[in-house]
């Protein structure tokens, strides 16, 4: 699960999830992770029960370091990542733990593309989205266009009360263990 925060049941505001803003209110940003940290806690456990068993969580909004991890939902089928970016096997690299093993990417909480209409904190990586023939490319497209590329890996989930729609079909198999 690679988390966003924008996305999350109940960020109603800026000062939620932007809180390196100057006058961002502690208590509202407070507020903003503890509705991350439910939302996870959540889909972990509806994970679980669904059958998964090997579960890889990781905090990326504003670098990571949002959730508190003794808050988090305690499975030892769950490995949780507080930052995007960490060494594993030595090596310095985006969301450690993703590989040709895992079975599916979800994509939980994110925020909607850049010039997404009526969207709440539409943003992009970019300036603006990125015109590939054909769509227009936001961050989402983006990453499960490198994830599929690097690992052959598919989006099995995409979940954001952003505004934010997947503009093409998800297609292909998942590997099941």
């Amino acid at each position: 699960m690679h988390w966003d925060m924008e996305g999350v049941s109940g960020i109603f505001t800026r000062e939620h999830v932007w809180y390196w803003e100057e006058g961002v209110r502690e208590h509202i940003a407070a507020e903003g992770r503890q509705l991350l940290i439910a939302d996870i806690n959540s889909a972990a456990a509806a994970a679980l029960e669904a059958g998964v068993d090997e579960l890889i969580v990781c905090d990326t909004h504003h670098g990571g370091e949002n959730i508190i991890l003794d808050q988090m939902l305690s499975d030892p089928a769950i490995t949780y990542y507080n930052r995007s970016v960490g060494y594993q096997d030595g090596e310095r690299r985006w969301m450690r733990g993703l590989d040709d093993t895992v079975d599916g990417l979800m994509l939980m909480g994110h925020h909607a593309k850049a010039g997404t209409e009526g969207a709440f904190l539409p943003l992009c990586l970019r300036s603006k989205p990125v015109l590939i023939p054909g769509r227009w490319n936001g961050l989402i497209s983006r990453l499960t266009d490198r994830v599929w590329a690097r690992w052959g890996l598919r989006l099995a989930m995409f979940a954001s009360l952003s505004g934010y729609f997947v503009n093409r079909p998800v297609t292909g198999t998942f590997r099941q263990s």
